[in-house]
């Protein structure tokens, strides 16, 4: 009979984070992963087809949870600024967290598209996030914030603050 294990799919996941933070992307294997959790290597391949797509799955579950706090952080503000803040904080800590990871990843030409339509993505929830938080029909400027956002965590020469700053005649003095 096979062993059964509960929330196999949470176990693996925990056990490549715990490896993709504490040794890297390059020591990250399915092989690995497999050990730490006691089950046979087909059994991973079975759930995270390729290396990627299982460190992909550890992040995505990491941007959630940031996403969420943001989200929150979004609806208990009192103003835009404050939103901004604590969705730069949270992108901030998250880029910091896997900033080792993505270095170590060299993307091929094929996957720019796929990265282009993440960065869309990633855009698109920061936007909605910010767009209670904005007067009616402010969805460009969400998008523009957002879009802000991320450059200026990205090692951009233009901090938050800087950010702040430039965007306070349109956003007025709050």
């Amino acid at each position: 009979m096979p062993k059964i294990i509960e929330n196999l799919r949470q176990t693996l996941l925990s056990a490549a984070r715990e490896l993709l933070l504490r040794e890297g992307y390059a020591a990250l294997t399915i092989r690995r992963v497999a050990a730490i959790s006691g089950i046979a290597v087909g059994t991973v391949y079975n759930y995270f087809p390729s290396k990627e797509l299982l460190a992909a799955s550890v992040m995505l579950d990491d941007w959630n949870d940031a996403l969420g706090r943001i989200r929150a952080a979004c609806k208990r503000a009192d103003n835009i600024r404050a939103g901004l803040a604590a969705a730069y904080e949270q992108v901030s800590a998250f880029s910091r967290l896997y900033q080792p990871s993505w270095s170590a990843y060299a993307f091929r030409g094929s996957q720019q598209s796929d990265f282009r339509k993440r960065h869309r993505l990633l855009v698109r929830q920061l936007a909605d996030c910010f767009l209670p938080l904005l007067p009616p029909a402010s969805e460009a400027l969400s998008l523009f914030l957002a879009e802000n956002i991320l450059v200026c965590v990205d090692g951009s020469e233009l901090s938050f603050q800087t950010l702040l700053s430039l965007l306070r005649p349109l956003l007025g003095a709050e």
